[in-house]
């Protein structure tokens, strides 16, 4: 029989000694090392025919025959399986797992490295491959001699490897594991006594030196061995005693080195002593300090330092001495519970920093690095932070299911190795937020989150405490005192003499009505309603008035509907001050705390005072707990308030203290003071959070895409922003949507500078991965995983709706490109289309660059010229991240103005709100909350004072939680719960082993002796389950008669089973959870087989598992189409709960028989008892009855039973007598519809058979759908190609028809050829005469045609090869036109517009300005300001403006100063000193004298040190012995300093521009020198004076800006002029404001001829048209106009000019032109075709030409009117005149003249023009007179009566 019972076996079928035979089983019977006759032929014979899987015929005999993998071929090895009682009996199972051959090292492979050649290193890497062989050869219960010898000299070898310290600690933890010192070694060292071998005797002292080297390295580098290495130490002590009597003495250093080892111990054992004599001293010990004196978060000393914290273990047995030490204690371990993980992890860390070789796993904490703080987000709990995390290692992290920064998780961030932290909480997690490394964390000390930077790099560590309940409770127990803790006398002295309740004391003679306990639901679903009734009454009777203190005046348990453990423990809650109620599973704790809390409320009267209202509260474990507890307490009270809204139920909803206070505000039923209070704090965040929130999104925005460059320009230098947008007019290309997409190459392919390709290829790489498969996939099934369930302990959900939701403002969108959407602002013809693959590699490198902490410094940004000239793209985002992070922090400052306030206002709201809270809590009859919820709203629960506290699941609650829990006021607490089933779980096993952390309040006076009253009668198990839990958990438990009638589980042969199997298990990433692959499958298989029972709803079956690392397993394995509704969550999360059917999964299966957790009785108590109907258990029971005694006896029990087995039996429904055995989740696919593998062979309506396999659900297949083929004929005669089960449609086979185009197609047969659209090419032809390039059925044909075409007809006249489509516009043929700067015109005939607006001259400058700098503009006519960073400075500081700039003078005292000379003036100003001549007295680093003067900067040369290069020849005295030198700061040169201050002194006159000196050697411009310091100043003062010409005086440019902010404001124009605010806020020049005026000029210019050009639309429509036409080139006009520039060209301004004016005329001319036509007169018509060929042809208008227009538009304007003068004199007379209508008459000759008074003729007169008559008499005008209608419109004259009626309009009036 096998030796070891843990070892996992494979599963194979016999193959008459196959090939697999070779596979040997890790924890096997040893290979034979040599020795023949150790296991003799037995052995093998066991490997090769009964059990083993062995390697036929080995060495000699030792190796057997055979290689078979059956199990019971041999005639003598019957399966022990059978002996041992399991069901299965016979039979091979298939092999589901290969393992892995495990391979020892042999004799001459350890012999092989004793070679010299091979250094230590190579030795321990060798022996490090073999793995578990090494291990398993060290496990060898006997070990020769000889190999034991090779094996002592190749560990003295490892010993002496210093390379690889990693390895060297994993073999030397394979000896300690293994337990090869306490076994092999030993004996080998007993046996050196009884040896008479002289050979081996001689080496003796050698072997043993070796071994104590091997000691030494154990002590130094293997923690916990000290016990064993003791052991060898003696034994080798007392055998060089012996050793030392036969003549073979150690030598001198081998003893040394034994005494020293020995003392060594010793001292270790000391300690050890010591620091358990401490441990048990400790209670005893007065505690170091006071403890409410400890702050609640640590030090940096505390987790970074090895100092132990002073703590005492909980007092299980027996009292505390007082309640400071009871408090102390409780504090102490609580905070040493979530302080230790993150110090161990830390120290760990630490460990792993100094290992560089070690990639260790960190057990205490997770590490994550490249942290940034990046931007504070505002809450309606305060302000928190976004945090970003570098993810590239954690990949392979399921962030939706791991416990990874969880809500409420501690972290802290360093940036020194955690020599210093910042401590935080995680306050949102997102699954998808965290998958691209961003989380919310609340930092506790906001003054240092202010002092982040946004470039700060953390590293982030965190711990898996939930700190959040950590600091309520620490803080209350701080809190606690004599007076405000209640019943002291049983939680500090563990009084077992309970007393009543002190209101039932005041009066011990009160009388309870317990007749609402007399009622069940059940009872009203009975018939006989009038026998109900008369019971009801006699029961009632008989509880209406209990003397609740007088047993013998309470009714019997029948009356209230309760067994008598059941009327024990409700008496005793209603009658103790302190009740302890156990109640094991299915005993009903959630029946008897309702039955409690409804006595309680239904006699309020009694325990209340004054009438006031005082509400129960009720505490429970987790949110669904308490909602059951809450759901059952509404069936008799209403007036429940829950707090916390992590709540599923839908009755809860209205209960809820949100909705509560929602419903209270809009009833306004909040006091006056609080709604007001609450009104002014919330209208200051609104206002705060808004200010913030703009800011907050550009800062997130930032992260999430590529922002544009206009609004990086005021983080950019001026070079920098004119570089990269001035690149594309000069290589031709037209301009991009976003520049700075093209320059990171992200829009389209681009050329850079150096000629270096970089596009989307830069990012995509060389892709060929797969196009993703878009087939729609299952939906994931729901499962309860480890972030689940640690949110449904911690998140309280509790906050309030969020008050401020703003809108995103459009405009406030700065990205071009936004990484969520991936759609970047491109043109059509030159996007890029990406596949989905592709989109995701783009995002995922997208979100990587733009996560990086690499960036740009201030320096080397300064140092780019043109951006353009970056040719590594990694180089371009270094310098896009510098310009961000400079707009991010520009964010960052205008936040940190108001975070501050609006965090303090944050905190004031929640004490106002607080008090709503109160004024609803205390109307309230239940108050319930989690215990975590409790910890937080500790502070309120103190006003409110409940007196009674009902504690749920009590003894899974850690004691502090329940103490702090408790006000002053509190008389009554009633504890609930199962100390048998799950524990407190604190983080630190070591404080619940060691201290008794994991003790609860509940267990601890059940411990002490405090009555406890337990249930015992099961409501839940069918018998074959709570035997179980009689036998081996309680012995008292017993059966409810209901139990007894459940029904069988349908479709296997037993209610109960556990399935046995030897499957290995395996690590969760991640995680040191567990998972078991096999286990999963298996139950899911068996879930799916018993919904298709058709008996059993999926909501019905609960599938549990011991670890969460199995969850994932099942959510992988679970559709959520056939699961949905199945339960699936971790034991942990599942106590207090049942269903029908539950399916377990154990998981631990291992050779090392380690089965972690599964020893805890309370957890298997809980995992055993969940079940009603059902229980079906897989696991390694083999592995698990040698692991645990529990374990031992529950599975000897099912054996006995016949209820544990390798196979399951499925009973067919459908054939009783068929039966399937299933062990795998392949064994299932033989009952794939849930029946058999028989046929169903049902005869359907159809006459068609069912094809399915037997299948129990559908019997009379009312459902079933036949799929086989119709075959029906239909009307046209074809057949019918539908399923059977399809109702038979119109005919779809395909037939040849005639479309209407005259095309035939195949259509089918149902359509009408009408409907059909024919695919065949269209064969019409386009306007232009090409053809048509769309199908013939698509509608309507090609409107833009893309054939090329040769044009000669355009205005232009050039003959060009274009498109078909193409219009004038896109005339490319080159301008060619000589500027006005002298220049050729780059640009095209279309681009230039025939020479009206030029594209802006591509010529660089390079002029030389005055700053010694290239002029870098495109040619202008006057320079702009250098834009190079200034490098004027001085000693003091250094000019920050640009170069172009004015700078500041330095107002610092002169440094220049030596013991012989001082300068008294400012450093600005000339020296009022002498140079010093004489010789430096100092000594250089290397010993020689300084070669420099007195007062002046030491040289970095030496005269000996570097003689060639000091006394190489410019000036001629170098060489010289006592020459002295000066060293220029700038460039770092030495000179001679005699003739370099004549050099210096010497003046060109022939040069006529204003430089400074220069270096002779590299030209450097000399800035900084104090010698010549005078010489410097005096060409800098020149400079500036220059500059300031340029730049202009700060009196002109604010005065200029002025005059150009007043004319912005005078500028009536529909444009938004808002960036021309922007650009004049900011510091430029007076070039720069002149380009703005002359812009606003251009646009008040623009205005007035858009407003023009609408009054003549309006005036003259049958120009509407062409109007139309120039109104969109003026509008393109102004396009161009508003593009950022930092300045207009002379050509551009004079092109942008004169186009204005020729459009503005244009206007003009259609008015005139209509006027003209108008009046017919053909004498004009020369004159307007002149102007409408110079205006309309589209060439350029000349200085000459427009005057031209302008004197013929004149003159036609005159003449339109008829009258000699124009049409504005004429409405400007008539206006003069003031007359009505009808005044106006004309002689003979046609010339006016007005009559006054009523406009009739009284009086005769002459024509001043022509002598003729005028006027007349009785209002009779004389003959040749008439009305001038053309001067005022009228019909009529004034004074005739149709005057009255038709010279006016009625409508005027």
């Amino acid at each position: 029989m096998d030796a070891n019972p843990f070892r996992v076996r494979g599963h194979g079928a016999n193959q008459g000694g196959a090939a697999d035979g070779r596979r040997r089983q890790e924890n096997d019977q040893p290979r034979d090392q040599g020795n023949p006759g150790r296991f003799g032929n037995q052995r093998g014979q066991e490997r090769g025919g009964g059990y083993g899987w062995g390697r036929g015929q080995g060495r000699g005999q030792g190796r057997g025959q055979g290689r078979g993998h059956f199990r019971n071929v041999g005639p003598n090895h019957q399966d022990h399986r059978d002996q041992e009682g399991f069901q299965d009996g016979q039979g091979a199972r298939p092999r589901t797992q290969r393992e892995r051959p495990i391979r020892q090292p042999g004799y001459r492979m350890l012999q092989s490295l004793l070679d010299e050649e091979k250094c230590p290193a190579e030795v321990v890497q060798e022996l490090t491959s073999f793995g578990k062989g090494l291990e398993s050869l060290l496990r060898e219960r006997e070990i020769r001699r000889d190999m034991m010898v090779l094996l002592i000299q190749v560990m003295d070898r490892v010993c002496d490897c210093e390379d690889s310290p990693q390895s060297v600690v994993r073999v030397l933890n394979a000896i300690v594991d293994t337990d090869f010192l306490s076994r092999n070694l030993s004996q080998h060292i007993n046996s050196m006594t009884t040896e008479f071998d002289d050979r081996y005797l001689m080496k003796v002292p050698d072997l043993i030196g070796s071994i104590l080297k091997l000691m030494q390295t154990l002590i130094q580098k293997v923690q916990n061995t000290m016990k064993d290495v003791h052991v060898v130490l003696t034994l080798i002590d007392s055998v060089a005693r012996t050793l030392e009597t036969k003549g073979y003495p150690l030598e001198s250093e081998t003893k040394v080195l034994l005494s020293q080892l020995l003392l060594c111990c010793q001292q270790r054992e000391k300690e050890k002593a010591h620091r358990s004599q401490r441990q048990r001293t400790d209670q005893e010990a007065p505690p170091p300090n006071d403890f409410r004196e400890i702050p609640i978060f640590p030090d940096v000393a505390e987790i970074t330092t090895n100092a132990d914290n002073y703590l005492r273990p909980n007092v299980v047995h027996g009292r505390y001495r007082d309640l400071n030490h009871y408090l102390d204690v409780q504090f102490r371990l609580l905070r040493q519970d979530f302080l230790e993980p993150l110090k161990l992890g830390i120290a760990e860390y630490h460990v792993s920093l100094a290992q560089t070789n070690m990639k260790r796993k960190l057990r205490d904490i997770r590490i994550y690095h490249d942290v940034g703080v990046h931007f504070p987000i505002c809450t309606n709990e305060g302000i928190t932070h976004r945090v970003s995390f570098d993810i590239s290692k954690l990949r392979k992290v399921r962030w939706q299911a791991t416990k990874r920064l969880t809500f409420g998780s501690l972290v802290c961030l360093s940036k020194d190795n955690f020599q210093s932290v910042i401590f935080a909480t995680v306050a949102n997690r997102k699954p998808e937020e965290l998958e691209e490394g961003l989380v919310d964390l609340r930092f506790q000390d906001m003054a240092r989150v202010s002092e982040i930077d946004s470039s700060d790099c953390f590293i982030m560590a965190e711990s898996s405490a939930y700190f959040e309940a950590y600091r309520h409770v620490l803080q209350g127990l701080q809190e606690v005192n004599d007076n405000s803790l209640p019943l002291q006398r049983y939680i500090i002295e563990v009084s077992s003499d309970v007393k009543p309740p002190q209101y039932l004391r005041r009066n011990r003679f009160s009388t309870y009505d317990l007749s609402s306990l007399t009622h069940t639901e059940e009872e009203g679903d009975k018939d006989d309603e009038g026998k109900v009734l008369r019971d009801l009454r006699r029961l009632s009777t008989k509880a209406s008035a209990v003397q609740v203190l007088t047993p013998s005046s309470w009714p019997r348990a029948e009356t209230l509907h309760l067994d008598e453990s059941q009327l024990k423990a409700v008496h005793a809650a209603l009658t103790q001050e302190l009740a302890v109620i156990q109640g094991p599973p299915g005993t009903g704790k959630t029946y008897i705390g309702l039955k409690i809390v409804q006595a309680l409320l239904h006699n309020r009267e009694v325990w209340k005072e004054d009438d006031e209202p005082n509400p129960i509260l009720v505490v429970c474990y987790t949110n669904h707990a308490l909602d059951q507890f809450l759901e059952g307490i509404m069936n008799f009270n209403q007036n429940i308030v829950r707090v916390g809204g992590r709540s599923n139920s839908e009755d809860m909803k209205d209960k809820n203290l949100n909705f509560l206070k929602r419903e209270q505000r809009r009833k306004r039923d909040v006091q006056r003071a609080v709604h007001i209070r609450t009104s002014n704090i919330l209208r200051e965040m609104y206002s705060l959070r808004q200010c913030m929130e703009v800011s907050q999104r550009k800062v997130e925005k930032s992260m999430k895409g590529i922002i544009n460059e206009d609004f990086l320009q005021p983080f950019m230098t001026k070079e920098h922003y004119a570089t990269l947008t001035v690149i594309f007019r000069e290589t031709g290309y037209n301009r991009p949507t976003s520049y700075i997409l093209e320059w990171l190459g992200l829009s389209g392919t681009f050329r850079v500078a150096t000629g270096q390709e970089v596009g989307i290829a830069a990012f995509m790489g060389q892709d060929d991965e797969p196009e993703e498969d878009d087939q729609e996939e299952d939906e994931e099934f729901a499962v309860a995983e480890e972030a689940d369930a640690i949110a449904e302990q911690r998140i309280l959900d509790d906050k309030e709706d969020d008050m401020f939701l703003f809108d995103e403002d459009p405009q406030e969108n700065h990205l071009v490109l936004d990484i969520d959407s991936l759609v970047a602002a491109q043109p059509e013809q030159e996007g890029w289309q990406m596949q989905s693959h592709q989109k995701k590699r783009m995002r995922k490198m997208l979100l990587h660059n733009l996560r990086k902490s690499e960036k740009m410094t201030e320096r080397d940004a300064g140092r780019v010229k043109n951006v353009w000239a970056i040719g590594d793209i990694n180089s371009r985002w270094k310098l896009y991240r510098y310009w961000v992070s400079e707009y991010s922090k520009n964010e960052r400052r205008r936040m940190e103005i108001v975070q501050e306030k609006y965090e303090a206002l944050s905190q004031e709201l929640k004490e106002v709100r607080v008090e709503e809270d109160l004024s609803i809590l205390r109307r309230a009859s239940v108050i319930g909350m989690t215990t975590t919820g409790a910890a937080k709203h500790r502070n309120v629960l103190q006003r409110v004072g409940p007196k009674i506290v009902v504690v749920e699941e009590a003894a899974e609650v850690l004691e502090s939680h329940i103490v702090t829990t408790l006000s002053a006021e509190c008389q009554h607490l009633i504890l609930i719960g199962d100390h048998q089933q799950l524990r407190p779980n604190p983080t630190v096993y070591r404080l619940a082993k060691d201290f008794d952390l994991n003790i609860s309040l509940f267990e601890r006076m059940i411990k002490n002796g405090v009555p406890c009253q337990s249930l015992v009668q099961q409501h839940r198990m069918r018998p074959e389950i709570s035997t179980i839990m009689r036998n081996h958990f309680y012995p008292d438990l017993k059966n409810h008669e209901s139990v007894r009638s459940y029904p069988k589980i349908a479709g296997i042969s037993s209610d109960v089973f556990f399935l046995d199997h030897d499957i290995e298990e395996e690590e969760v990433d991640d995680s040191r959870s567990k998972s078991n692959t096999h286990e999963a499958e298996v139950l899911v298989a068996l879930c799916k087989y018993l919904i298709q029972q058709g008996q059993y709803q999926p909501t019905q079956i609960t599938i549990l598992t011991t670890y969460v690392g199995q969850l994932f397993n099942f959510k992988r394995c679970m559709p959520r189409s056939f699961f949905n509704g199945v339960r699936v969550c971790a034991v942990d999360n599942f106590q207090g709960e049942e269903n029908d059917i539950i399916l377990l999964s154990l998981v631990r299966s291992n050779q090392e028989g380690n089965i972690g957790f599964l020893k805890v009785s309370n957890r298997m108590c809980v995992a055993l008892s969940r079940a009603r109907h059902g229980f079906f258990c897989i696991g390694n029971f083999q592995g698990l009855a040698h692991g645990d005694s529990l374990w031992k006896n529950i599975v000897q029990e099912m054996r006995g039973r016949g209820l544990l087995g390798r196979y399951l039996s499925l009973v067919c429904h459908n054939h009783p007598k068929t039966i399937t055995r299933v062990s795998t989740s392949k064994d299932f696919l033989n009952v794939p519809e849930g029946g058999c593998s028989l046929a169903c062979a049902f005869r359907l309506d159809c006459g068609h058979s069912c094809g399915m396999l037997c299948h129990p659900t559908d019997s009379e297949h009312k459902e079933y759908k036949c799929l086989k083929k119709c075959e029906k004929v239909l009307r046209c005669g074809h057949r019918c190609k539908l399923l059977c089960f399809q109702k038979c449609d119109r005919c779809k086979e395909k037939v040849d028809k005639t479309l209407p185009c005259r095309h035939q197609k195949k259509i089918p047969c149902y359509q009408n050829p009408d409907s059909a659209t024919c695919l065949e090419q269209c064969m019409k032809k386009l306007p232009c005469g090409h053809r048509c390039r769309r199908k013939c059925g698509e509608e309507p044909c090609t409107e833009i045609c893309l054939e090329t075409a040769f044009r000669s007809d355009w205005p232009c006249g050039h003959a060009v090869q274009v498109k078909c489509s193409d219009g004038p516009e896109k005339c490319p043929k080159k301008c060619g036109v000589e500027l006005e700067c002298s220049h050729q015109c780059q640009g095209s005939c279309g681009a230039c517009k025939r020479g009206r607006l030029h594209v802006q001259c591509q010529q660089k400058c390079n002029r030389t300005l005055v700053c010694s700098h290239q002029c870098t503009a495109l040619c202008t006519r006057e320079c702009p300001p250098c834009a190079e960073k200034c490098k004027n400075r001085c000693v003091h500081s250094k000019c920050p403006n640009r170069c172009g700039d004015p700078c500041a003078l330095c107002q610092e005292p002169c440094a220049w100063r030596c013991p012989h000379y001082r300068c008294s003036k400012k450093c600005s100003e000339a020296c009022d000193r002498p140079p010093c001549n004489r010789p430096c007295p100092s000594r250089l680093g290397c010993g020689h004298p300084c070669i420099g003067l007195c007062g002046e900067p030491c040289p970095d040369k030496c005269r000996v040190c570097h003689r060639d290069e000091v006394t190489e020849i410019l000036f001629g005295d170098e060489d010289e012995p006592d020459a002295r030198f000066v060293q220029l700061e700038d460039c770092g040169h030495v000179f001679e300093v005699g003739k370099f201050d004549q050099w210096m002194e010497m003046k060109n006159e022939e040069q006529k521009s204003i430089q400074l000196k220069a270096c002779p050697r590299c030209n450097t411009p000399i800035r900084r020198n104090l010698r010549y310091g005078n010489i410097i100043n005096e060409t800098l003062a020149d400079i500036e004076l220059v500059k300031e010409r340029i730049f202009g005086t700060k009196r002109e440019i604010a005065a200029k800006k002025v005059q150009v902010r007043t004319m912005l404001y005078s500028v009536a124009t529909d444009v938004d002029l808002d960036t021309f605010a922007d650009r004049i806020s900011r510091p430029m020049g007076l070039a720069e404001l002149t380009t703005i005026e002359n812009q606003l000029l251009l646009l008040k210019d623009m205005a007035k001829a858009k407003k023009k050009a609408t009054d003549v639309a309006r005036d003259v429509p049958q120009y509407i048209r062409k109007i139309e036409v120039h109104r969109k080139n003026l509008l393109e006009l102004e396009k161009w106009l508003l593009k950022p520039r930092m300045y207009l060209s002379t050509q551009e301004l004079d092109d942008c000019s004169r186009e204005v004016q020729r459009l503005s005329m244009c206007f003009s001319f259609f008015f005139i032109k209509a006027k003209v036509q108008a009046a017919a007169s053909n004498s004009n018509k020369a004159s307007v075709q002149i102007v409408e060929d110079l205006l309309l042809s589209g060439k350029p208008l000349e200085e000459n030409s427009v005057k031209t227009v302008k004197t013929l538009l004149e003159k036609l304007r005159r003449e339109c009117t008829g009258l000699g003068i124009s049409e504005t004199e004429r409405v400007m007379i008539v206006k003069a005149m003031g007359f009505s209508k009808g005044h106006w008459y004309k002689c003979p000759n046609g010339h006016c003249y007005t009559i006054g008074d009523c406009g009739g003729a009284t009086v005769e007169s002459t024509c001043p023009e022509c002598k003729a008559a005028i006027g007349g008499t009785g209002h009779r005008l004389v003959s040749g007179n008439a009305l001038a209608s053309e001067m005022d419109g009228a019909r009529y004259s004034a004074y005739s009566e149709e005057a009255f009626m038709e010279n006016y309009d009625l409508r005027e009036f």
